[in-house]
C-alpha cells in the first residue's frame, strides 16, 4: 500500500473518530453530573471496536480496513489525554473515591470490552 494512501486513511478516521467522540461529549458531559459520561462512553465502546476490528481487518499486510479503523477511527474516537485530564479535575473536586471509581470502571470495562469484541470477531470469523 503506498504511504499517502495510508496516511490518508488514517487521517479520515480519526477525524471521523474525532467528531464522533466530540458529539458524544456534548451529547453526555454536562455539570449536573459527576462523571464524564461522554469520554468514559467514548473510551468503552472504542475499547469493544478495537477488539472486534483487530482480528476482522488483520492480514499481512495491513488491509485499508484497519488503517481507517482502528489507527484512525478509534485513535480518534478514544482519547487517554482526555480521560486523563478529567480524571484529575475529579480527583480535585470530588476526592479520591469518585476518581478512583472512575479510572477504575474505565480500566475494567475497557479490557472486558476489548475482550469482548475480541472474542465476537472469531466467532463471527468461524461463521
Amino acid at each position: 500500500m503506498k504511504d499517502w494512501w495510508a496516511y490518508t486513511l488514517v487521517f479520515l478516521g480519526g477525524g471521523t473518530g474525532s467528531i464522533a467522540r466530540f458529539l458524544l461529549s456534548q451529547l453526555f458531559n454536562n455539570k449536573s453530573t459527576v462523571f464524564h459520561w461522554g469520554t468514559f462512553s467514548a473510551n468503552m465502546i472504542g475499547c469493544l471496536l478495537i477488539g472486534l476490528f483487530i482480528p476482522l481487518f488483520s492480514k499481512n499486510p495491513p488491509s485499508s480496513l484497519l488503517l481507517l479503523a482502528v489507527a484512525g477511527f478509534c485513535g480518534g474516537f478514544t482519547t487517554l489525554s482526555t480521560l486523563s485530564w478529567e480524571s484529575l479535575k475529579l480527583l480535585e473536586k470530588h476526592g479520591i473515591s469518585v476518581y478512583l471509581l472512575y479510572v477504575g470502571l474505565t480500566i475494567i470495562v475497557g479490557l472486558l470490552l476489548t475482550y469482548g469484541g475480541y472474542r465476537l470477531a472469531l466467532q463471527l470469523l468461524k461463521a
